[in-house]
């Protein structure tokens, strides 16, 4: 049967846990005499109680005598009979002591029958007879010397109890003792067997690990360490194989390194030249970088300083605003338009088409076409605007960058433009409308009306249109007709 290391640990351990059992087995046969013994001394006490009970009922009954004494006197010697009947012996000394204390009991039970008569035939202290007292004498003389016996029982229970303890002692020592050693001899035993075969197997693992493959392990167990002793055996002999193998790849990759040293060479080469275009590309990536930088500084200068409102806004919050914008939208610096709804600043009749827009157009990539709405400024003013707005990148975030226009002015100038047509429109269509040819004298600029007579000018207008004349004289005619009264000057 082969036994292996688990099993011989297993077995130490089982010998420990059974010998620990036949120690606490004979502990408790020993403790069993001692508790037998404690109980039999709680019976002796209870005698002792008892006898001195009597003691004191027979003195009460001396200096007071009572008819209830020899009664209570009665009920307690029935109780120490029935002490006396639980009592087993065990000594000699125990059965001399019991004998006596029977003897006595038997002899004051006649004791208190007589006083009993006595003291239900006499009607008072002074009727009693003599015979009471001398009965009362003998029975304390009784109840003393079973007192005495008592004492020297509960002593002699007592001196036993104590020398059971101290052998109780002194056995629980020495068992623990032997417990101890065997269990050591135990442990012991197999652990040098298993120690000497893993300091062998530690040995062989060293030797090996020098580069002794051909070392061969010599333990013969076939436990677990013997199966690895004999697994270490095969692994050396794979190792020893495995070397060869490996000395010859390792001759082989020599080969391959210096062709691959030679190839690095070259490509080094190759990779210099390469380094030096490369440098120069990163060079000129710089100087883009560079560029790129200066552009977006310039755009970012070009923004600022826009007469033109730019604004940015990213998830429906504003997060840029140039100045021109602060002040369009009536804020006294930039920073109070970051981070508010761009909604809270549209005009709730146009809240609906910017969003489709948004959405529709400006979150796609395309550019949304010039749009007319309305905003309302930070004070309340209500202005008309044109927005267009492309996407964007920023803060890497997608935003939507929006320039605004403000064409107050312009709609105001349309609206009174409009106004002013419609008054005009308003005005020609009372006007009488004049067409076609009009004969006219080439002197006196007389009109033929349609029914042949000539008409003065004025008049032929006045029935035809809503003018009228007022006349006067012109700087020609007055210079003709009045030549004296004409001061060129």
């Amino acid at each position: 049967m082969i036994m292996r290391v688990r099993d011989k640990l297993q077995l130490g351990t089982l010998s420990s846990i059974i010998i620990g059992l036949i120690i606490a087995s004979i502990i408790l046969i020993a403790n069993r005499d001692i508790n037998r013994s404690l109980s039999k001394a709680t019976l002796y006490h209870s005698l002792v109680s008892k006898v001195f009970e009597l003691n004191m009922l027979a003195s009460r009954y001396l200096n007071s005598p009572s008819a209830n004494v020899p009664r209570q006197c009665l009920a307690v010697n029935k109780s120490l009979e029935k002490i006396l009947e639980k009592i087993p012996l065990a000594s000699p000394d125990e059965t001399s002591f019991m004998a006596s204390l029977a003897q006595n009991h038997k002899e004051i039970q006649p004791i208190f029958d007589r006083l009993l008569t006595i003291e239900k035939a006499t009607k008072g202290p002074s009727d009693r007879v003599p015979v009471g007292e001398i009965l009362i004498s003998q029975l304390a003389v009784k109840l003393t010397q079973m007192h005495t016996d008592a004492n020297n029982l509960l002593e002699l229970n007592e001196t036993r109890i104590l020398a059971a303890q101290r052998q109780a002692g002194f056995l629980t020592i020495f068992l623990i003792l032997v417990a101890i050693l065997l269990n050591s001899a135990i442990s012991l035993h197999f652990s040098n067997k298993i120690s000497k075969s893993i300091g062998m197997l530690r040995h062989g693992a060293q030797l090996m690990t020098q580069g002794k493959l051909d070392y061969k392990f010599e333990v013969k167990g076939r436990d677990e360490i013997g199966q690895l002793a004999s697994a270490f055996n095969e692994m050396a002999d794979r190792s020893q194989v495995f070397y060869s193998e490996r000395q010859s790849a390792y001759n082989e990759l020599q080969n391959a390194h210096d062709e691959l040293e030679r190839r690095v060479e070259e490509r080094t080469t190759e990779l210099k030249r390469l380094n030096a275009l490369l440098e120069k590309d990163v060079n000129e990536l710089k100087r883009m970088e560079e560029a790129l930088r200066e552009s977006e500084e310039r755009y970012r200068r070009l923004v600022e300083l826009s007469p033109e409102a730019i604004a940015v806004h990213t998830e429906g919050k504003y997060t840029y605003v140039n100045p021109a914008g602060a002040k369009l939208l009536g804020a006294a610096n930039p920073e109070e338009l970051i981070g508010i709804s761009i909604m809270d600043i549209i005009h709730p009749d146009y809240r609906e088409i910017v969003q489709a827009r948004i959405k529709g157009k400006i979150h796609v990539g395309a550019v949304a076409p010039l749009m007319e709405q309305k905003l309302i400024r930070l004070d309340g003013q209500v202005i008309d605007v044109e927005v267009t707005g492309m996407s964007v990148e920023y803060l890497g975030q997608k935003s939507v960058q929006i320039v605004i226009r403000d064409v107050t002015a312009r709609k105001r100038a349309e609206m009174e433009r409009e106004r002013f047509t419609s008054e005009l429109q308003e005005a020609l269509a009372k006007v009488k409308l004049l067409s076609g040819f009009l004969p006219i004298c080439a002197s006196c600029k007389k009109i033929r009306d349609d029914r042949g007579y000539w008409r003065q000018i004025e008049s032929y207008i006045r029935d035809h249109s809503e003018a009228d004349f007022s006349h006067g004289i012109c700087p020609d005619c007055a210079r003709k007709l009045y030549p004296e009264l004409y001061d060129e000057n």
